[in-house]
């Protein structure tokens, strides 16, 4: 008898459920950042580096400025001690240091918890803050309060 009670009402929560379903991911989607959002940037000639320069922001990539985006990418560790570490849109030997990727294909992460472990070249997911940064010597974007996904 219980059976046929809960039967009944299935075909009404169906609906019900998918809307929840559907809410959810549009959500979640929102904040998801393509790379090629990124390439909205151009650099000014520098004497001292080959790929680079001073930043300046496209419109649509300033408008990203301070905003909680989700971004995916490799992990690449800047130091020997591992506590610094940037998202690459590309693999290590195809990245900005090493392949022919442009400055705007790397993100300096600030994270929130150092202990995080991340092996070299291991592809993750991570949702942070957005700052565009105007330094011709450092990385043109970070992600700020930076945790994994």
């Amino acid at each position: 008898m219980r059976t046929t009670n809960i039967l009944r009402f299935f075909p009404r929560l169906l609906p019900v459920a998918a809307l929840l379903f559907l809410w959810t991911a549009s959500v979640s989607a929102q904040n998801i950042l393509p790379w090629s959002s990124l390439a909205d940037v151009r650099f000014a000639d520098s004497p001292l580096y080959k790929k680079g320069g001073t930043p300046t922001f496209g419109e649509k990539v300033k408008s990203l400025e301070g905003q909680t985006v989700i971004l995916q990418g490799y992990m690449l560790p800047l130091t020997v001690d591992n506590k610094l570490f940037i998202l690459s849109r590309y693999s290590y030997t195809e990245c900005y240091f090493c392949g022919m990727a442009g400055k705007e294909t790397v993100v300096e992460l600030k994270m929130l918890d150092q202990k995080w472990k991340f092996d070299l070249d291991e592809p993750v997911k991570v949702q942070g803050k957005l700052r565009l940064s105007y330094a011709p010597d450092g990385m043109a974007y970070i992600l700020e309060e930076v945790r994994p996904l």
